[in-house]
């Protein structure tokens, strides 16, 4: 299960949830303007409070902080689905 951790109007969340439905790779978003309870969780994963933030089950996968751009995204998708 892929989890994002994301904030409205965030544009790299934006272009994460975009890259994800376009290859139709299935995702939780956790709106944390929605649920500002739910930053505590994802600090508690990562440690950062940048976001998006992805993981793979409790596996911490990419964050903004590691310039997010559509390619790492995938290839970070790609080599977890593979592994």
């Amino acid at each position: 299960v892929f989890t994002l951790f994301s904030i409205d109007l965030c544009p790299f969340c934006i272009k994460a949830k975009k890259a994800s439905n376009e290859r139709n790779i299935p995702f939780t978003e956790i709106n944390l303007t929605a649920y500002p309870s739910k930053r505590v969780d994802m600090l508690s994963l990562s440690d950062s409070l940048t976001v998006p933030q992805v993981f793979f089950n409790e596996r911490f996968i990419v964050s903004q902080g590691e310039a997010m751009t559509h390619s790492t995204y995938l290839i970070s998708f790609t080599n977890m689905i593979m592994n």
